[in-house]
């Protein structure tokens, strides 16, 4: 994609549709991705065979736009996590690249990166006697002196951060320590941890787990406000419709062999999830309706129901 196209799904948005000009945020190149070293992936570790397949992730090419969301989305162990991890700088490329606004993300600093892009991973290890607020408040390390309190934050920033606190229902609970904090309530604190960084690329993997469908509503539709404000976004889903909600476009990843890569579609979702690629991805007959306001609503058919 270049810089001067229309972000996919966004006909019905007017406020997106009106900016016809935007520029790549992040690009991946031809990218593979092991958890095995060079001589592992070659067969030449003393004591050990040579792999079937040694890439967890296998020749992957894409752009984000800025203001983009992303739905990542296949079966399990098909590599959605890993690549997420390779565009964020937690695992180095086997081959290929991920450049963000143009420069390789491994010639920036850890400093440089984590000022404008913030990783939320599937877990994240945080001490238990830490407050709610304490830990909204690393999201700001990147942007700080090494001498400055926390407490030093000018207008913008305390209002930023009292926007994320309250889209994220986290008002009641910001002095409670996160050991006292259901599953849900920890998930959100820790996405706003993650907002509060205020990045301009966010990768997401599974943000809604835990949530109770009020919460995940809620974070979705934050997540949409904020790609209006030109936020490009990346998160790794499982449900349908959350990813037919949100998205621009969906990556459908299949578990790479020697003869396929890893990126099995690319497109909008009601392309991608209706088609035939996703039923052989996932494994499932999926079928869909459209709804009297022109949305499309997925569900799974049982192997005994006639089209």
């Amino acid at each position: 994609m270049t810089s001067g196209q229309t972000l996919p799904g966004d006909k019905a948005d007017k406020s997106q549709t009106n900016k016809d000009e935007r520029r790549v945020k992040l690009q991946i190149f031809s990218l593979a991705l092991s958890y095995l070293n060079s001589a592992q992936r070659a067969g030449k570790q003393i004591g050990g065979g040579k792999p079937d397949f040694p890439f967890a992730v296998h020749e992957v090419s894409l752009s984000l736009l800025e203001g983009e969301i992303l739905a990542i989305m296949g079966a399990n162990g098909c590599g959605k996590s890993t690549l997420l991890k390779g565009m964020a700088r937690a695992l180095k490329p086997s081959s290929g690249k991920v450049e963000f606004e143009g420069e390789n993300i491994w010639a920036l600093s850890p400093k440089q990166f984590a000022s404008k892009v913030a990783y939320l991973p599937q877990s994240l290890q945080i001490p238990d006697d830490m407050k709610v607020i304490e830990l909204i408040n690393l999201g700001r390390n990147p942007h700080q002196k090494w001498w400055q309190p926390s407490s030093q934050m000018d207008g913008k920033e305390k209002a930023h951060l009292a926007e994320v606190i309250e889209k994220l229902d986290l008002g009641h609970l910001q002095d409670r320590n996160l050991a006292h904090l259901s599953g849900g309530e920890r998930q959100r604190a820790i996405i706003a941890m993650a907002l509060s960084q205020r990045p301009s690329l966010l990768l997401m993997d599974e943000p809604l787990s835990g949530l109770d469908f009020r919460h995940q509503l809620e974070i979705l539709e934050y997540l949409k406000d904020l790609r209006k404000d030109g936020l490009t976004i990346a998160l790794v889903l499982h449900d349908l419709n959350f990813a037919a909600h949100i998205a621009n476009r969906v990556a459908l990843l299949q578990k790479p062999t020697e003869t396929s890569n890893s990126l099995a579609a690319l497109g909008v979702p009601s392309e991608v999830l209706g088609g035939v690629v996703s039923k052989a991805v996932f494994q499932v007959d999926i079928d869909s309706i459209e709804t009297g306001d022109g949305k499309t609503v997925f569900y799974l058919k049982p192997e005994n129901e006639n089209s």
